[in-house]
């Protein structure tokens, strides 16, 4: 056991005497009256020593009492015990010698007691022993100051020798219940410091960050299975690069070094194979590198991080030069903390991959997208000139497609900048009712005279807000440009309202309306929604993602609320000023690993 385990073992003991000590002292109280009436019923002339001895004893047990309940003396919990034992053995032993009381039935009172003590407090060999020296102490001196009386026919001495084995066999017993109480303390101690180990593991995976795992899974072996020395390598998933540390344990704390060649402690882990899991290789073992382990008397636990049939890494520990004897449970333990490292690393790996895909992917549209823009705009301007010359409806058509291709452009364009998270927010006051009436005419303008009538309302309070206005327009135009193209007759309402430091923007139209299993579908992107369209006019599903974005990046969020054949609200929940916020990006917040990094233990 550890030092800082057997802190915790101590204090344990503290706090399981302090709980039992009132018990113990209510226990004596209540015999004691029991004794006292047999002692008044058959000697009424002890009574007023009886009431006098009482009477101490009695102020004994409360005094006992208080000192328990006193937080003060908490700690003292071991030493209080030992007193009030102490005490009211004195107690009894004057009580014997002024009346001349059977040497026998004190012998009996010294047995009782150490029994009862032993029993009741797991204080150990130590705790009892003061006990027991005391009985025997006080013992001594009765036989001293009365070498004549006789107990029953027996000398006082066998009366002693009875106090003195009685005080071996509870002294012994102690020390065996102590034992046992001290090894179910290691295994449960042992057992929780997994659990936390697992726990800090959990938290670990789920931040994509392998090399804090690798970390936690190295102080865990040199704690909690005693180790002294220990080497970790392994393959860092974002440079591709082999790194090794070397971690030394002295007691206080552990100091990470980083290995400069780390080309031996990698090539050694070719030898290890497929193990299945930890193992314990001797000094000489030809699958311990070079250099770490020379003596044949020695061992070393070796851990190899695997993730199917790929070696990520592994870790090799000591205790010094010393031979291991390692439980297979502890075995057990060190694969699963490997295991779970592993799993670590391999999910960085996918993620990093699947980053950089989407990084390409992103890159890629933003590419067509500039690449579709110009020949766009290039055929526009062209038609623009027809029209002022009178062309046909042939050229409005043209016009139309060439727009709706742009449109199409623009939002590859919006959605790779969101992706690549190249979008930045300049927040501002923005005159809420202005923007009303800019975004009331562009629905009219994308109705094309259906019988749909464009509402807004600006509540008190909700007027003026500080945000990115480009952004905001951005958000609402995509939801106002989706509600017209749902929406065959009644009416769509732009609304604002300012609830406590939010302020909440609604687009309510009267449209087809959305089933629920959808909801959850609606602002992934290229999702374009099953409802039948009141406008020829499709999109290619990015519009509600893009919003969706861009208002996580102004610090809110979007709601949406939908019935099939009524309509659908959408909500833009803001706060009060904008701001670039953390979009779930998993952390890479990497432990630095110097030469003097020192982790508490």
């Amino acid at each position: 056991m550890d030092a800082r385990a057997e802190l915790r073992y101590r204090d344990e003991t503290r706090q399981l005497v302090r709980r039992r000590g009132p018990v113990a002292v209510g226990v004596f109280a209540l015999g004691l009256v029991l004794a006292d009436t047999l002692e008044w019923y058959y000697s009424p002339a002890r009574l007023n020593a009886l009431l006098i001895g009482s009477a101490v004893e009695v102020a004994i047990c409360l005094a006992a009492w208080r000192l328990y309940a006193d937080p003060r003396f908490r700690r003292f919990a071991i030493r209080i015990t030992q007193a009030t034992g102490g005490l009211l053995l004195l107690c009894v032993t004057l009580y014997f010698r002024a009346t001349a009381g059977n040497g026998t039935a004190l012998a009996l009172v010294m047995m009782s007691v150490q029994l009862v003590t032993a029993l009741m407090f797991p204080w150990g060999f130590r705790g009892q022993f003061v006990v027991a020296l005391v009985s025997m102490m006080l013992y001594g001196a009765y036989v001293a100051t009365a070498p004549e009386s006789t107990a029953g026919g027996l000398p006082v001495s066998y009366g002693l020798l009875a106090v003195a084995f009685g005080a071996a066999f509870a002294s012994t017993g102690a020390t065996l219940l102590d034992r046992q109480r001290r090894a179910v303390f290691e295994q449960r101690d042992r057992l929780d410091r997994h659990i936390a180990t697992f726990q800090n593991l959990t938290q670990t995976f789920h931040g994509f960050d392998p090399q804090r795992g690798l970390l936690i899974a190295c102080i865990s072996m040199l704690q909690d299975f005693r180790m002294r020395r220990l080497w970790s390598v392994w393959q860092a998933p974002e440079r591709g690069a082999v790194q090794a540390y070397a971690a030394r344990h002295d007691g206080e704390g552990v100091t990470m070094d980083v290995v400069p060649d780390a080309a031996p402690l990698w090539n050694a882990l070719g030898s290890w194979g497929q193990t299945g899991g930890a193992f314990v290789a001797g000094g000489d073992d030809p699958r311990v590198p070079a250099g770490l382990g020379s003596d044949p008397d020695s061992s070393m636990l070796c851990v190899p991080l695997c993730f199917g049939d790929e070696t990520l890494g592994g870790i090799l520990c000591d205790r010094g030069g010393e031979p291991l004897e390692l439980p297979p449970e502890t075995l057990v333990v060190a694969s699963v903390l490997a295991s779970g490292v592993a799993i670590a690393m391999a999910n960085a790996r996918l993620y990093l991959r699947a980053k950089q895909a989407c990084e390409e992917k992103s890159t890629f549209l933003a590419r067509i997208a500039h690449e579709l823009r110009n020949p766009l705009h290039t055929m526009l301007w062209d038609m623009d000139t027809l029209a002022t010359d009178g062309a046909g409806p042939v050229v409005d058509r043209l016009r139309q497609n060439a727009l709706m291709t742009l449109n199409a452009a623009e939002e590859l364009q919006e959605f790779s900048e969101v992706e690549t998270r190249q979008v930045t927010v300049c927040p501002e006051p923005v005159d809420v009712r202005q923007l009303f009436e800019e975004l009331q005419a562009t629905a009219v303008a994308l109705l094309a005279d259906r019988p749909v009538a464009v509402l807004s309302r600006v509540d008190r309070g909700a007027e003026t807000w500080v945000t990115d206005p480009y952004r905001l327009r951005q958000i609402l135009g995509n939801l106002l440009s989706n509600a017209t193209k749902f929406t065959m007759s009644g009416s769509i309402q732009l609304g604002a309202e300012r609830r406590g430091s939010e302020l909440i923007i609604s687009v309510r139209d009267t449209g087809a309306g959305m089933e629920t299993t959808e909801l959850a579908a609606i602002f992934m992107p290229f999702y374009r929604g099953k409802a039948p369209m009141a406008a020829p006019r499709r999109g290619m599903g990015l519009g509600l993602s893009i919003a969706q974005d861009i208002a996580e990046l102004l610090g809110g969020r979007i709601e949406v609320e939908s019935v099939v054949g009524v309509g659908s609200v959408f909500r833009l929940i803001l706060p009060r000023t904008a701001s670039t916020i953390d979009r779930g990006e998993p952390s890479l917040d990497v432990v630095q690993l110097g030469r003097t990094a020192r982790t508490a233990a």
